[in-house]
């Protein structure tokens, strides 16, 4: 059955006020890293070490070399409290910045302080929070080789899993993005349904006419396979200039029956809205994750051999996760 789940702040003022307008490949695969246990719904009882009694996570900015790009591109990362000392594999959301802006917009949003007061007072999951850099490539709305599709499919998210105590599995990532980056993410999302759990556009810019349809999340709705698997949510301030775009779109999903959650609220296309909106978009993406860090998947060496330092109470020399950090 078809669900449609509306936050209802100025819901019906902002359809009213929208005229109604005529509504007028490339493939590429991700190899997991490493597999996971899938999650144990009973956590272990607590022991020495156990209690996170961390209240801030790390935000650091870091850069990989590409091999489809022939350079380095950067990124910034979120590492939640305790991350060191769980010695488990944390869900993993790449959020996706607007035109013009870099890798820091999210950070200047108020993402990273949202997500360490959500993680400590227990209200959202701990995660890892990805914020690329559009390496200059994100203007050009195509995807395929060489496209910020490309880069993220095939080089970022595999960098990310081998780098980063990162739960590498359907279930434990999620995408979103911001304007222009909600473009992106919903593209990446329609086209891979079967590597991301959730999808986010915030005040997207998704026109009719600004990708291929092969590319375009506003056909991809039509007809790209198994969507239904996907957790959408959209939203748009009631005096942004992409209000009635947002509108057509829902139109669509509506038409082959998606379900979603669509949340719109007084505000535009600027800060002051994303900033009102950040909390929200938190308890989107990570409802589907544990609060509880003990229920997280564990690495397959520290299941083989639950001794090893950095499977149990702290890192000691372990690696964490059996990857090498940056």
């Amino acid at each position: 059955m078809r669900r449609r789940t509306w936050k209802r702040e100025g819901a019906l003022a902002l359809l009213l006020t929208l005229v109604t307008l005529l509504i007028s490949g490339f493939a590429p695969t991700l190899t997991p890293a490493r597999v996971y246990e899938p999650l144990n719904p009973t956590p272990e009882p607590l022991v020495a070490g156990d209690l996170c009694i961390g209240t801030r996570g790390q935000v650091s900015v870091h850069h990989f070399y590409s091999k489809i790009l022939q350079r380095q591109v950067r990124y910034r990362i979120y590492l939640p409290p305790c991350y060191e000392q769980a010695g488990r594999l944390f869900p993993v959301l790449y959020m996706f910045h607007g035109l013009n802006y870099g890798d820091s917009q999210w950070d200047t949003i108020g993402l990273d302080e949202l997500a360490d007061a959500g993680i400590v007072a227990g209200e959202i999951a701990p995660l890892i929070i990805v914020m690329p850099n559009s390496w200059g490539i994100d203007r050009d709305p195509d995807g395929g080789p060489g496209s910020f599709e490309d880069v993220v499919v095939n080089e970022l998210i595999p960098y990310v899993e081998r780098h980063y105590c990162a739960w590498n599995a359907r279930e434990g990532r999620a995408v979103g993005g911001l304007s222009r980056g909600a473009f992106w993410a919903l593209e990446i999302a329609f086209r891979h349904p079967d590597l991301f759990a959730s999808v986010g556009g915030h005040s997207p810019a998704v026109f009719w006419d600004n990708a291929p349809p092969q590319y375009n999340p506003y056909y991809l709705a039509d007809d790209a396979p198994d969507l239904e698997s996907l957790r959408i949510y959209l939203d748009v301030g009631e005096q942004d200039w992409l209000a009635r775009w947002v509108v057509r779109f829902l139109e669509r999903l509506d038409e082959r029956g998606l379900a979603y959650t669509f949340s719109t609220a007084p505000g535009d296309h600027g800060y002051a809205y994303w900033r009102s909106q950040v909390a929200a978009y938190l308890v989107f993406y990570t409802a589907a994750w544990p609060s509880d860090w003990r229920q997280l998947p564990l690495p397959l060496d520290c299941i083989a051999n639950p001794t090893v330092p950095g499977c149990r109470n702290g890192l000691g020399l372990g690696r964490p996760c059996d990857v090498t950090l940056p």
